[in-house]
Parts: C-alpha cells; sequence; structure tokens
C-alpha cells in the first residue's frame, strides 16, 4: 500500500499534485529504526502477505541480492560451469 508523504527523499511515486508516496512496509521499517532507508534496502514480508506490515512480520536486507539469496534461494540465477 502506498501512503501519502511529504518531504521524503526516496519516494516510491509522485503525482504531477506533487502528493508523494512511499510504501507501507517501507514506512514501518523506517520508524522502527529512527532513519531513512537508503533506497538499495529491500523490506521482506516474512509471512509473504504483503498486507501484513507489522513490524514483527518484516525484515531488512541490505540489498536485493541479499534478500533474493536468503528468502529467495531456488529463484536466484544461477552460474553454470562448462566441464570440457
Amino acid at each position: 500500500m502506498l501512503v501519502a508523504v511529504e518531504n521524503h527523499p526516496y519516494p516510491a511515486d509522485c503525482k504531477a499534485s506533487g502528493t508523494c508516496y512511499v510504501l507501507e512496509h517501507r514506512l514501518v521499517m523506517e520508524r522502527h529504526l529512527n532513519r531513512i532507508l537508503d533506497p538499495v534496502e529491500v523490506v521482506h514480508h516474512i509471512d509473504f502477505n504483503p498486507s501484513n506490515n507489522d513490524i514483527s512480520n518484516l525484515r531488512l536486507y541490505a540489498s536485493n541480492a541479499e534478500h533474493i539469496r536468503v528468502e529467495h534461494p531456488d529463484s536466484a540465477c544461477k552460474v553454470k560451469t562448462r566441464h570440457r
């Protein structure tokens, strides 16, 4: 869910009216940490329910690569080696 915010340095979307929005789960994590998240940080929903934005259901990853490696290992790209 998008939440209207003022003066956020990394909005997910801004309308022509000037209203900007941030994803709710990112705002919950920012409030919990008392800091703005870096745009490359990923907030993961532990129960895979994107509407459950309780802080106990959120986990922060430093990057999407880390998020994929830990939470979605089967979908991570794997390098194939050729044997001669």
